[in-house]
């Protein structure tokens, strides 16, 4: 597949720049330049620009981010010190779920994958509808375990926790952990057929601290819209 965004990135300088992934902002302390669509190779980008991906309509107010550059997926950032001895390059990797307009990014040179808040060290991620979608988390599970295949990824930089190592493996415990999760949720709703999300949490979340329930009763309502879904397809 080819197109604007498989060209090799354009060499633009600025003074610095930040990426929204989500819920995590990430600062570029190098110069920054973009190869993006739509947008002339050599634009220069305002110190302090954001770039990232709009909020979905499904964001809460609160939530709500426009950025100065929007990003597409598969594009590549190159960020280049002033005297441009040394460049490294972003690529961007669209990862909805946690959030409608989250982003991964991919350190090609050093094959390592900032995986904000998708991917997490010591907890797991609150997905919470309607900007939250348990099928697209999983999905954009997936799709993060084919790039680190194929690309040779061992280390995941989370936006909390330390670096987690043995990339693929990690995400493999991650969705079987989801899906484990999942089978609790559905076996509730099984059990109290008539309860609500504050019933089923009590059973599916058994084994989480009381005060984390109302999180947990996000991702358990995300799990619930999956399930009904599932049904529904039959």
């Amino acid at each position: 597949m080819k197109n604007q965004q498989d060209r090799a990135p354009a060499d633009n300088r600025s003074g610095g720049a930040f990426i929204y992934l989500g819920t995590l902002v990430l600062a570029l302390g190098l110069t920054a330049c973009a190869n993006m669509s739509g947008i002339a190779p050599h634009a220069q980008l305002r110190e302090g620009a954001s770039l990232g991906l709009p909020s979905a309509a499904t964001a809460r107010p609160d939530d709500a981010f426009v950025p100065d550059r929007a990003l597409a997926d598969g594009e590549r950032l190159r960020l280049a010190s002033p005297d441009g001895t040394e460049t490294h390059t972003l690529r961007v990797v669209h990862t909805p779920g946690h959030a409608a307009n989250h982003l991964c990014l991919v350190l090609e040179e050093d094959a390592l994958l900032f995986s904000g808040d998708h991917i997490l060290n010591g907890s797991t991620t609150v997905v919470s509808p309607p900007d939250g979608d348990m099928d697209d988390y999983l999905a954009s599970l997936d799709r993060l375990a084919a790039v680190c295949r194929e690309e040779g990824v061992e280390f995941i930089l989370p936006a909390h926790g330390h670096v987690l190592h043995d990339a693929p493996a990690v995400i493999a415990r991650l969705k079987a952990h989801r899906l484990q999760r999942e089978a609790r949720v559905a076996a509730a709703m099984a059990a109290l057929p008539e309860g609500g999300i504050d019933d089923w949490v009590r059973h599916a979340y058994a084994d989480v601290p009381p005060a984390m329930w109302p999180w947990a009763a996000r991702s358990l309502t995300a799990h619930v819209d999956r399930l009904r879904r599932l049904a529904a397809r039959g």
